[in-house]
This record gives C-alpha cells, structure tokens and sequence, in this order.
C-alpha cells in the first residue's frame, strides 16, 4: 500500500514538472518568434536582441498594462534608423505581442 502511494506521488511529481517544462519552452519559443520577426524588420544587433528577449520573457509574466512600457524600453534599445522602422511596424507588432503573449 504504502510503495504504491509513493510510485503514484512520484509519478504524479513527474507529470507535473514534464507538463511545466513544456509550457515555459512554448512561452520561450513564442518570445523568440516575436524578437527573430522584430530583428529582421528593424535590423538588430546580437546585444540588442538579447535585450529585447530579456524585455519580453519579463512582460510574458506581468500584466497588459505594461505595453508602453515595453515600447519604450525597446525604443531605448534602438538608434535612429531603427525607431523609424520601428514606429512603421509598431503597431502590428505590439498587437501580435500582446495576443501572443496572453
């Protein structure tokens, strides 16, 4: 009785961490889906798209509100040419951002 509880409670312990390992690998490959199509719009660096993916990985576990803030914390991130391309793809991407990430 008392090894079939324990096989059961290890395996129930198993599912679990197997079932969450999966949903953060998607949460990763959702963030670096959005950051490789924000990269190859706006032409970014290895620096900053490490920046970016560090932005989004902490947005994917806070609140809506925080779109500005993601915006402007990638504008930081950008140089002049880059904020012009940015500004013309903004809106779409932080769209698909948000819905992405939900």
């Amino acid at each position: 009785m008392f090894s079939k509880i324990i096989k059961i409670s290890l395996f129930l312990f198993f599912a679990a961490s197997v079932t969450n390992f999966a949903q953060d690998k998607l949460g990763n490959d959702t963030v670096d889906n959005l950051v490789n199509k924000l990269k190859q719009k706006v032409l970014l660096n290895d620096t900053q798209v490490k920046e970016v993916t560090l932005i989004l990985s902490k947005y994917s576990a806070s609140e809506k509100d925080e779109v500005n803030n993601i915006e402007k914390k990638i504008k930081k991130l950008l140089d002049a040419r880059q904020k012009i391309k940015f500004e013309i793809i903004k809106k779409d991407w932080l769209k698909e951002v948000i819905e992405s990430l939900e």
